[in-house]
């Protein structure tokens, strides 16, 4: 990731240092006595450029961490600071004039300028959340977050781009729902007193997100995410589920008996509100999938795939004597240099598909 230069009224410069982290996908929160502000200035073309330089009034400087500011194939983001705690909105100006810039996300009173782009930096942070949120069904949250190859940060940044766990953890999302739809969960919103999340990893997270291995998640959550049940289900390189790395919060508390890597087999009880055991999942032992059973009722589930990258069979039992019958097969396929999500569910002898578009640069579903 190239560095861009910082250039202050008075024309001082310097190069912003990167920070490693390899933390496994939990967020953080800082209360400060200072204000913040950020933007991401996006390119027209993707690709490899030279850094940008950037001007700012005196009395704001940027904050250099890795997760603050930084330069990929589709954008310059950054967060600013002034220690004071009321600071008004900055205007600020990016020196670019190899690239051509297409947007500014997080600016008001947007300018282009012989060599860029001269903004009033507005957002409270660089606003560089790409994801996609689908419409609730019942007790479920979809989320669904969106990857390009060249914009990977932290531990993602000097490795491979993860196309494999990409598509699998897409197939596994969607068998997920049909899983949790099958169980009741997608009936109504008191299906479950909570609220259940299903959502993939993301290679490129500024803030404090660490979001690696690559995983997908199902997730129970209430009372302002102070309470949350998150299973990590941690993916090979070719899509296979090794383990569940566990994670769970209690009054606002990470308990980190339970927050801890579980094998394959192990049960892992999901509860509500109350305290109510809803489901109970498990890692399959040959890595195929995971399953799921619900107290007071023999039905098992489970969600397989030989290879996963390319779908993902949601089958279903009626007990553990009866066999195995195939319900559904999901497959998704995400383009996000277009912003369109196409999901395709083989169920009862026909192909339901959904297209979903959003904005290709902030991710917010389009009507």
């Amino acid at each position: 990731m190239n560095s861009p230069r910082l250039i202050f009224s008075r024309r001082y410069r310097f190069l912003v240092p990167i920070l490693f982290a390899a933390v496994v996908c939990f967020g953080s929160t800082v209360l400060l006595a200072e204000t913040r502000f950020g933007a991401m200035v996006v390119k027209q073309t993707l690709g490899e450029t030279p850094a940008p330089e950037l001007t700012l009034p005196d009395g704001w400087t940027i904050l250099p961490e890795e997760e603050f500011t930084g330069v990929n194939v589709r954008e310059y983001y950054f967060t600013i600071k002034n220690d004071a705690d009321d600071a008004e909105p900055p205007m600020v100006q990016v020196h670019w004039p190899t690239v051509a810039i297409d947007q500014v996300v997080g600016g008001d009173q947007v300018e282009k300028t012989d060599d860029g782009v001269r903004f009033l930096c507005t957002a409270k942070k660089a606003p560089t959340g790409y994801v996609t949120v689908l419409p609730r069904a019942g007790a479920l949250i979809m989320v669904i977050c969106h990857n390009i190859p060249g914009r990977q940060a932290g531990p993602h940044r000097d490795r491979p781009y993860p196309k494999n766990e990409i598509a699998a953890q897409l197939n596994f999302l969607f068998a997920s729902r049909e899983m949790l739809s099958q169980a009741g969960f997608t009936d109504s919103a008191d299906s479950f007193d909570g609220d259940l999340y299903v959502q993939g990893f993301e290679t490129h997270f500024p803030h404090g997100h660490r979001d690696f291995p690559p995983h997908f998640h199902i997730m129970a959550v209430w009372n302002g995410w102070k309470e949350v049940q998150a299973t990590h289900f941690i993916l090979s390189d070719q899509g296979k589920v090794m383990k569940n790395n566990h994670y769970v919060v209690e009054n606002g508390v990470v308990n980190k008996d339970r927050s801890i890597s579980q094998p394959p087999d192990v049960p892992i009880e999901i509860t509500d509100r109350t305290g109510t055991v809803k489901f109970i999942l498990r890692v399959l032992a040959d890595g195929s999938g995971i399953s799921m059973t619900c107290p007071g009722s023999d039905r098992q589930y489970r969600l397989t795939s030989e290879d996963a990258t390319q779908s993902v069979s949601l089958q279903i039992r009626e007990d553990a004597s009866s066999p195995w019958e195939t319900v559904s097969t999901s497959s998704a396929v995400d383009d996000p240099i277009a912003g369109v999500l196409t999901v395709k569910t083989e169920r009862g002898g026909e192909t339901l598909t959904e297209v979903w578009r959003y904005n290709p640069i902030t991710a917010d579903l389009l009507p």
